[in-house]
Order: structure tokens, then sequence, then C-alpha cells
């Protein structure tokens, strides 16, 4: 009895949500994520950004003022500059698993190489299925426990090229199987892709052990020197969300025309 008056309330909360505010609201994720990043255990920044997550959209406030859309159901990645009222839009197409695939729009631009040219490049690239096989993040799950914002987590260790980290993975959280295909589908979109190795590891390691990493480290090596950053989230709400924040704004010009 109580569990259907809590139902019927909760109802009637998004309903004088829709009713009041003029727009269309969905049920989703808010919360804050805060990142330090380190050199030689000394602190080069601070990073903070507020995040909204509903199915298969993700809206991410930077710090600075730009915001990243990620729409999985249009295939796409908005990079929006507010100041400027300008977007930039790049493919976010799926990887073929165990096919060893290019994203598409790659395939389309090696299309234009004439035979000769494409057999001189790919007499020094690696085959794409090993390519892949390489490239595949490696995930260890382990038995040590820990409480984070009052919620236990499983730590988990993780590796992807370069990139090395630690996830404090909660089970606590009411993720549903419709949050966590998101997780599977960023994994099969950021695959291979320069410059979003980050959002691959992430995605990967929740797709593969479920729950949702409150705390993170990671080590990311290179020549120049090591950085270490943590990121922290904080503040993690489940609740209604107003659809305009995964649309692109009017008014707003993309930067390539």
């Amino acid at each position: 009895m109580l569990k259907t008056i809590l139902y019927h309330l909760a109802a009637l909360l998004i309903v004088g949500s829709i009713s009041m505010s003029g727009s269309v609201v969905w049920a989703g994720w808010h919360y804050q994520e805060s990142t330090t990043f380190y050199n030689k255990q000394k602190v080069l920044s601070r990073e903070k950004a507020t995040i909204y997550w509903e199915g298969m959209k993700l809206r991410r406030e930077n710090g600075d003022g730009s915001v990243d859309l990620l729409r999985l159901d249009k295939d796409a990645h908005y990079e929006l500059e507010p100041a400027l009222k300008t977007y930039r839009q790049s493919a976010l197409v799926p990887v073929a698993e165990g096919s060893g695939r290019l994203p598409r729009e790659l395939d389309d631009a090696l299309a234009q190489l004439s035979p000769e040219e494409r057999q001189l490049l790919e007499q020094y690239l690696p085959s794409r299925s090993a390519t892949q096989q390489a490239d595949l993040v490696k995930v260890v799950p382990g038995a040590e426990m820990e409480e984070i914002s009052g919620y236990s987590c499983q730590k988990v260790q993780a590796r992807y090229r370069n990139l090395h980290a630690t996830l404090w993975v909660t089970y606590q959280l009411p993720i549903s199987p419709d949050d966590q295909a998101f997780f599977r589908e960023l994994a099969k979109r950021t695959m291979h892709r320069e410059g979003m190795e980050d959002w691959y590891l992430w995605a990967e390691v929740l797709s593969q052990v479920g729950g949702f990493a409150l705390k993170q480290e990671q080590l990311l090596e290179s020549a120049a020197g090591n950085i270490k950053s943590i990121i922290a989230i904080d503040k993690m709400v489940e609740g209604p969300l107003d659809a305009a924040l995964f649309q692109l704004p009017k008014g707003y010009s993309s930067q390539d025309e």
C-alpha cells in the first residue's frame, strides 16, 4: 500500500514539473564531478563539472564553460561553446565487436586513397584485428572493498594503452539495465578514438562489472612525464531532467560552416 502511494506521489511530482516548466522531463541522473591533476605529487590543476545523464544521452558542463553532449541515440558528439554560441559535431559510430572494423568515417577517408597509396600505408599499420585486440581494456576486479560517500565500493583495476586506472565501483545505486546499456554503447563508440581514451576505459569497465564508479584514479604515462588524476563523484541524485538539456540550443552555429 505504501509503495503504491509513493509511486503515485512521484508521478504527480513529475507531472507538476512538466506543467510548471512547460518542458518535457525524463527520469535520469544528475551529479557533480571533481578532478585533480598531479605531476610528481604536485597539484597541477583542479576541474569541476556537472553531469546530466538519461538513457543514451549525457551532458557534461565543464568548468571552463564548454559543454559536451553525447547523443548515442544519434551517433553524435557535440562540443558546445556557449560564449560564442557555436558547436562542433563529430560522429560517434559503433565499432563492430570482433570484426576489427575501424570507425566508419575513417574507412570513408581511406577509401579516398588510390590502391597504391592504401597499400603503402597499410605496410606501416598493424592488421585491424591485431590492433583491436591490443586496444581492449584489461579489467581486473578485486576482492578489496572500501566505503566511498557512504556506499560500499569494489576496487577494480584497469589498463588501456598508456592509461592505468583504479575505479571504486558501487552496486548500491539503483542503476537500471537501461542505464547499464549506456556504458556498453559508449564503449563501442569510443574504442580506438584518439582523445577519448578515458571515456572508453570508464565505459568499458562499467559495461563489464556493472554498477557505477564513485571514484577513479588514473595514471597517464607519457614521454613528457606521467600525469595522475583523481576523479570524485558527489551529490549523485536520480530524478527528472529537462529534455532541453540534451538538445542543441537555438541560435548556435556550426564551427565547420
